[in-house]
């Protein structure tokens, strides 16, 4: 029986694609680099801000990085300007939340998006639905696909990993879930195509959010 619920971020509670490209953009910009296409910043997209930077850099002409650590705090400054910009839930993810809340199935988010910036986005598009737990790239625990955040969640909770469906995106979320041996669905609204999702351990693909509730029984 599913107890809990833990969230991607980033393509899968909220459409934050135009806040990245617009962030990653200027930080290009500043440096004398074209901007790449919006979409590209969803495969960019994933493995935390730094790595995201790097592809960023290698795609627009910096092959050797020679960049890397500059740009990489001229994003993290961009994206304090730009984290809320054009940013909005994804339809149908309220209704699944208070279908979650109905059946009292706990809520949590673990995200590779900083966690300065996850747990702004959380408070101001989500006040009202009690997430126990935002954690956020930090120093506190390894990014992902380490569980070991999601683990501390569900130690938390006092629930087995038996009983949590994971809800993500990518490849990184696919092989998060299925580290953590958790119930792992992939959001075929994000950032990333149903073959990646299947191909790196998705039990199962949704096309709209409100399917999960079909998954947990």
């Amino acid at each position: 029986m599913i107890k809990g619920a833990i969230f991607d971020l980033d393509g899968t509670l909220l459409a934050t694609l135009d806040s990245i490209a617009k962030s990653g953009n200027e930080m290009l910009k500043h440096f004398g680099f074209p901007p790449a296409p919006k979409e590209q910043y969803g495969v960019f997209a994933g493995d935390g801000a730094d790595v995201l930077v790097e592809r960023a850099l290698n795609y627009s002409g910096d092959t050797s990085l020679s960049h890397s650590e500059e740009a990489k705090l001229k994003y993290r400054e961009c994206f304090r300007e730009f984290c809320d910009y054009n940013v909005k839930p994804y339809d149908g993810i309220s209704e699944l939340l208070e279908g979650l809340c109905k059946k009292n199935i706990k809520l949590a988010v673990f995200t590779n998006k900083p966690h300065e910036n996850a747990v702004k986005l959380m408070k101001k598009h989500f006040p009202s639905y009690p997430f126990t737990h935002i954690f956020g790239q930090c120093d506190a625990y390894p990014k992902k696909p380490d569980p070991t955040g999601m683990l501390q969640i569900l130690n938390d909770w006092g629930i087995s990993p038996g009983e949590c469906v994971y809800l993500g995106d990518s490849n990184v979320d696919m092989k998060t879930g299925k580290r953590a041996n958790c119930l792992t669905v992939g959001a075929l609204w994000g950032f990333r195509t149903k073959e990646e999702l299947l191909a790196n351990g998705a039990d199962r693909v949704i096309s709209r959010p409100l399917e999960l509730l079909d998954c947990l029984e």
